[in-house]
């Protein structure tokens, strides 16, 4: 999941009022862009990343063996297996603990702020978010309570190249387990809760695209770069 700010793309009546604002607006929010996705490359490498576990030998000694992390593919709308609901993790181990590696690099490499299991082909309760370079690793979450409200732009890594315009609850809290099985709980507001909303709705079977009134609402990225002036290579991680 990727969400744009609809904010990033309204101007102030003050900035509609100055004689430089369109300029200044576009080069404000092409910076803004530019930023993110710099973010989001920098964590990304070219060749596997290896994720590492400790064991302890006769020796008494820790020892870690690494193993490539694996770029999955991200399944896209019209794959069935979107659709499917997310089954209970009741394992704790290894298969989970690559998986969940998997989940963070793939997300980071396409680049986005969130990613579910379902959306590699895997229906488990499990997904990975990223927002303000703090990972989350959420196992059978559930949200508990929720407050406000928020109408933003979001975008999906399994429907690429579009955007629109979807409500969620302004803050949540979650109840969850990492990936060793203890109970861990998350608040979080703005992107944070719009992210977790989003992939929760992946382990369910559903879809932002669920709660638009019709399809014509989806917003190509393409317009969008022709609304703010940055390139449609800039745009396209919204989605």
């Amino acid at each position: 999941m990727w969400r744009c700010s609809a904010r990033c793309l309204r101007m102030s009546p003050d900035e509609q009022a100055a004689g430089d604002s369109t300029s200044s607006f576009v080069a404000t929010t092409r910076d803004a862009f530019s930023k993110a996705i710099r973010a989001h490359r920098g964590r990304s490498t070219s060749t596997p990343r290896r994720s590492c576990d400790s064991v302890r030998p006769e020796s008494g000694r820790f020892q870690l063996i690494l193993r490539p992390v694996t770029v999955r593919p991200i399944i896209t709308l019209g794959d069935p297996r979107l659709r499917l609901k997310g089954e209970p993790v009741d394992s704790f181990g290894k298969y989970l603990h690559e998986l969940l590696d998997d989940l963070t690099h793939t997300m980071r490499e396409a680049p986005g702020v969130g990613l579910a299991a379902p959306q590699v082909g895997i229906a488990l309760q499990a997904c990975v978010i990223e927002v303000e370079s703090q990972l989350h690793e959420l196992v059978n979450p559930r949200i508990v309570k929720a407050s406000g409200d928020d109408n933003d732009l979001e975008g999906c890594l399994s429907i690429p190249g579009y955007v629109a315009y979807v409500t969620r609850r302004e803050q949540v809290w979650v109840v969850a387990q990492n990936r060793h099985g203890r109970k861990i709980k998350l608040n979080g507001s703005g992107l944070l809760s719009r992210a977790v909303q989003h992939e929760l709705d992946h382990l369910d079977g559903k879809l932002y695209i669920d709660y638009l009134e019709s399809m014509d609402d989806l917003i190509p990225v393409a317009r969008l770069s022709d609304e703010v002036g940055a390139e449609e290579e800039e745009l396209a991680p919204l989605a």
